[in-house]
């Protein structure tokens, strides 16, 4: 009976594993989801980009801030989006091998599929994913803040004149 009795502990133990492990599965199945939700529905373009500059993943919501079908977007470089103005700070700060932890803040132009600039505002940081070292890049679409902001600052220099004129 002992011999029975360590077969039934041990098919009990090898149920219980067995109910664990999928729980773990289901668990994790559903982060995967809450997170593919989270990345596919953010107003933010989130790409993640080889050492080489090369464009691994592009988020849906690039179609929306620069209209460019996301998967179109995979394998070229993306300093083909950038203005050609921008490249040089752009390439120093992702140049390969001398890639910061993080990119606080760099503001640069990003070609949008109908030919105009959108300025973008890009945070990142160093990864390691399935394809090697990558950048993960966040890039928030700020044209419009920066318009209104130019605005402002002609109106400004227009008081400033209309007052020294007054003078």
């Amino acid at each position: 009976t002992t011999q029975t009795d360590h077969l039934k502990r041990s098919r009990n133990a090898r149920s219980q594993a067995a109910r664990d492990l999928g729980r773990a599965l289901d668990d994790m199945k559903k982060k995967e989801e809450s997170f593919r939700s989270m990345i596919e529905n953010s107003t933010d373009i989130i790409i993640t980009m080889s050492e080489a500059g090369k464009i691994l993943y592009s988020s849906p919501s690039i179609k929306n801030i620069l209209e460019y079908p996301p998967e179109e977007l995979i394998g070229k470089n993306v300093s083909e989006f950038i203005h050609p103005d921008d490249r040089p700070s752009l390439q120093e700060v992702i140049s390969k091998g001398s890639w910061p932890d993080q990119i606080k803040s760099l503001e640069s132009r990003a070609r949008h599929a109908d030919g105009s600039w959108r300025t973008l505002e890009i945070r990142g940081k160093k990864a390691r994913l399935e394809e090697g070292p990558s950048l993960i890049l966040n890039c928030r679409d700020i044209t419009e803040q920066k318009t209104a902001a130019k605005a402002l600052d002609a109106a400004d220099q227009l008081i400033q004149k209309a007052f020294a004129n007054l003078n």
